[in-house]
């Protein structure tokens, strides 16, 4: 009887494991498989600044390089993950999706500062499509705050101004909106802005990162990986989809040595712990928090 329950629990163990590992997505996937993706910019050694969806191509401009192997955000399905290095004063991608962003867009990736806009002097352009009166543009501007404008000049801003502390250190943005309806900005997956843009016409304007090719001189200084063009507004459950699949899961035992442990013990060996993607703060600071949970804004959407 107590062999019985010994390889009842191991069986149980054993398909609670393969039922888990399942349940979670890769980052690379999740990003592939969400709806309503334009172009997704990973910076390999492979693709270089190349989308690896779309058939898009990208040109490093002026500086710009692709780093060295574990120089991006660690992945959980990629650990030697790399990034484009930008100067903050010259370099830039440029990339061949033009237009494709009407009423709806959404933009996500991870960016790392090596400087704060206002020590620099001049705003940093993370990614977009820029267009004199009808704005598709992330920047951090010169008061060192997270700004998403989809209209002349209406934009949502992270009222959390990034500070030193937020220096070398990688941190996940997504930004989404719906013309007349909302305009959101989330960074390390907590929603962080959000308001009710106006309209917005069909973009007829490149995709860039790094630098705008019509308001110059924002150069970013840091940076840049895994950045991605929707032409849907992606959900709060789809932006935490992405963010959370970054994240190493818990491995799972192989079989024999699971049933070694229960044999011996009685009771499964624990699965080593899993970890959050290294190379950024786990979480936000407290006053970003506070301005998440605190702010008078409609709820997230689902």
């Amino acid at each position: 009887m107590m062999i019985g329950r010994i390889l009842l629990t191991a069986l149980g163990c054993l398909l609670t494991g393969t039922a888990a590992l399942g349940a979670n997505s890769d980052f690379v996937t999740t990003i592939e498989q969400t709806p309503g993706l334009l172009g997704y910019w990973r910076f390999s050694s492979a693709s270089q600044a190349n989308s690896t969806v779309g058939g898009y191509t990208g040109t490093l401009n002026s500086g710009a390089t692709i780093g060295s192997a574990s120089s991006g955000p660690t992945l959980a399905d990629d650990a030697s993950n790399s990034a484009v290095l930008l100067n903050g004063s010259s370099s830039w991608v440029s990339t061949s999706l033009t237009g494709q962003i009407g009423s709806q867009g959404s933009i996500v990736g991870w960016f790392n500062l090596a400087a704060l806009p206002s020590a620099s002097g001049h705003f940093y352009y993370l990614a977009g499509e820029s267009q004199v009166g009808n704005d598709f543009d992330l920047q951090i501007e010169t008061d060192n705050q997270l700004k998403f404008y989809t209209e002349a000049g209406g934009h949502t801003t992270d009222p959390v101004a990034f500070t030193t502390a937020d220096l070398n250190s990688w941190h996940f943005v997504a930004v989404t909106f719906t013309a007349g309806s909302d305009r959101n900005i989330y960074l390390d997956g907590v929603l962080v802005g959000t308001s009710v843009p106006n309209g917005h016409s069909l973009n007829t304007s490149a995709f860039n990162l790094g630098a705008s090719d019509v308001f110059g001189g924002r150069y970013f200084d840091g940076a840049l990986d895994e950045f991605a063009l929707y032409n849907t507004d992606l959900t709060s459950a789809q932006v935490s989809a992405i963010y959370n699949s970054a994240a190493t899961f818990a491995a799972v035992p192989e079989p024999t040595t699971l049933a070694l442990a229960i044999t011996v013990s009685g009771h499964p060996k624990p699965a080593s712990d899993g970890h959050l993607k290294t190379g950024h703060p786990e979480g936000l600071r407290p006053e970003r928090l506070n301005v998440a949970q605190g702010r008078d804004e409609p709820p997230l959407r689902e």
